[in-house]
């Protein structure tokens, strides 16, 4: 068995409600034009907040890990209604200790 690590996004499915996002999106407005001066940033149209899960995991092979960390998203890490769920980037292969 080897080692990997795989990056796992997790965000409300399209046209779903995203209240947290939202209040970010209108706080970062407020900050900008509180401080008028030092704005950092224009004006932000849209924030969709999510999380992001990094698995360790051992596995044969990349491929396995692939499909054990997708099902693992389908049964547990997202909610089936409501998000959807996927890989970031490449899947890693760890050294070994």
């Amino acid at each position: 068995m080897k080692n990997f690590r795989v990056r796992l996004a997790v965000s409300l499915r399209a046209g779903l409600l995203d209240p947290q996002g939202e209040a970010v999106a209108r706080s970062l407005n407020e900050m900008a034009e509180e401080d008028k001066e030092e704005v950092l940033w224009g004006r932000v149209n849209t924030v969709r907040v999510g999380k992001l899960i990094e698995i360790d995991l051992a596995a044969l092979n990349v491929e396995q890990a692939r499909v054990a960390v997708e099902a693992m998203s389908e049964e547990l890490l997202t909610h089936r209604v409501t998000e959807q769920s996927e890989i970031l980037g490449e899947i890693l292969e760890l050294e070994q200790s």
